[in-house]
């Protein structure tokens, strides 16, 4: 027997007992039984309905904007077509590609392999599936599910390939969440994408990741390279200080503050004036510089002709930079009033610099993300950092 009639014959039984397992409500009993012309027409119609079965799975033409979670939803169908197709695969975590993503698992309080059926199975879970393209011989999709209830939701984003059989050829959860680490992914074409993962807990920060893959033509998910940061060994609370400094009156607020040796990496975006408690305060916030940034607030005492001596209160805390930060913009700076306090928010957007890149122009992956700082200003100018935007 040749190689290709060996092959053929492998697909036909193949599909023959996929087929049986699916018809076995339709016809019950031992399938041998069956007349030799209806089990030639069944597995005909078999055949026909394995490679058809994602057909109606809508097609993504730029894969890039799914990084924003735009589900699409699937029909019964097609999720009958994904459990036969993932019935004892377990799925892939970037561990599989990434021996060095090990560091990252003991975070996580959560099984790494997991099956498809026991998360499409899960207490309300959500079900998405859509079609990104292809490559030279294999087609490519992304699943997503949400699964959990609103007080403790998770989501698993999986890309798969299927070869000409429509078999499986390779997978990879891409996205996830939980209560101690959050995955995200990010579309270049529909071939390359990169992975970013960051755990931890509120002030329990674990390592992080981030790894940029690509798609073989025949179907195989290949890692391009991938690097694990580590969180700070040296944990502490916000620190708290006061010293005395004299600003010259007829410079800037920024240009004052920056003529200061021991607050030179203030952003001069968030330096501004304002009045809170009826006095005339500056406000600063420095950049991030070992994993720390510093809050400032100058409280007037006294004036004279040239200069203004101010009561400076400063809040050091901790600020963390998963990977290489591009850039940021400061979007917005709000000051209001709360019962013995104010309240200061400071929201910037981020440009993130991802592993890999485009390989044609060579220009790098690039993610956005926005990030939010609170503050707690009181009279007698403590400061203090806080989570709670009320």
């Amino acid at each position: 027997m040749d190689k290709a009639n060996a092959k053929l014959e492998t697909r036909v039984s193949s599909s023959f007992r996929n087929c049986l397992k699916q018809k076995e409500t339709l016809v019950p009993g031992n399938s041998f039984l069956l007349p030799g012309l209806l089990l030639v027409a069944l597995i005909y119609s078999c055949n026909q309905a394995a490679e058809s079965c994602l057909t109606s799975v809508p097609t993504v033409s730029a894969p890039d904007t799914l990084a924003y979670g735009v589900p699409l939803t699937g029909s019964n169908q097609v999720q009958t077509c994904l459990l036969n197709l993932f019935e004892r695969i377990k799925l892939k975590s970037p561990v599989d590609f990434d021996s060095s993503y090990n560091e990252l698992i003991q975070f996580h309080q959560a099984p790494t392999n997991i099956l498809l059926g026991e998360l499409m199975n899960a207490n309300e879970s959500k079900i998405y599936c859509m079609r990104l393209g292809s490559a030279v011989s294999a087609q490519i999709y992304l699943l997503q599910l949400l699964t959990g209830n609103v007080l403790e939701e998770e989501e698993y984003d999986i890309i798969f390939t299927l070869d000409g059989d429509n078999q499986v050829v390779d997978h990879l959860v891409i996205g996830a969440s939980g209560v101690l680490y959050q995955r995200d992914f990010h579309f270049s074409d529909s071939k390359r994408f990169t992975i970013t993962e960051v755990t931890g807990r509120e002030e329990t920060i674990g390592p992080s990741y981030a790894a940029a893959y690509y798609i073989t033509k025949d179907g195989k998910i290949e890692l391009e390279n991938g690097e694990v940061k580590l969180a700070p060994s040296n944990e502490s609370e916000p620190e708290f200080g006061e010293s005395l400094i004299y600003l010259n009156v007829h410079e800037a607020p920024a240009e004052a503050f920056a003529s200061l040796a021991f607050t030179n990496n203030i952003l001069p975006d968030t330096v501004f004036s304002t009045t809170i408690f009826n006095r005339n305060v500056i406000i600063a916030l420095s950049g991030v510089e070992n994993h720390e940034q510093t809050l400032y607030v100058a409280w007037p005492i006294e004036q004279s002709l040239d200069n203004v001596h101010y009561r400076l209160t400063a809040l050091q805390f901790k600020s963390y930079q998963t990977f290489d930060l591009l850039d940021q913009r400061l979007v917005t700076t709000n000051l209001r009033k709360k019962d013995d306090h104010y309240m200061l928010k400071f929201e910037f957007e981020q440009r993130w610099l991802l592993p890999g890149g485009n390989p044609v122009t060579g220009s790098p992956s690039v993610q956005i993300q926005h990030i939010v700082l609170l503050f707690q200003v009181y009279e007698n100018g403590t400061l203090q950092k806080t989570e709670n935007k009320d």
